[in-house]
């Protein structure tokens, strides 16, 4: 494995794959301890953005969504032009 860049956080080798030379795929992977900084990362964030959303009142401690989360959740989803999902017949 060749080693394409060298940062204190981020090592990034990459690899061909065999099976997928025609394709000219490149299948890219990080060191171990890289992986577990990068996850021990964004379990952190996770945790920070779960705190704020309780504070901003969408949702409750237990992660369940509250009626002032779902209009959030409307109002940004009209804003970045997301439709709505077609509910089933029968639920609402």
């Amino acid at each position: 494995m060749k080693m394409l860049n060298k940062l204190p956080i981020v090592s990034l080798s990459c690899r061909i794959l065999q099976s997928c030379l025609k394709h000219n795929l490149v299948r890219c992977t990080t060191h171990p301890d890289t992986r577990k900084e990068i996850l021990k990362r964004l379990l952190l964030l996770n945790h920070r953005r779960h705190a704020e959303e309780v504070a901003a009142g969408w949702v409750d401690d237990a992660g369940t969504v509250t009626s002032k989360g779902k209009e959030e959740l409307r109002r940004r989803q009209q804003a970045a032009g997301i439709e709505e999902p077609e509910k089933k017949a029968g639920k609402r």
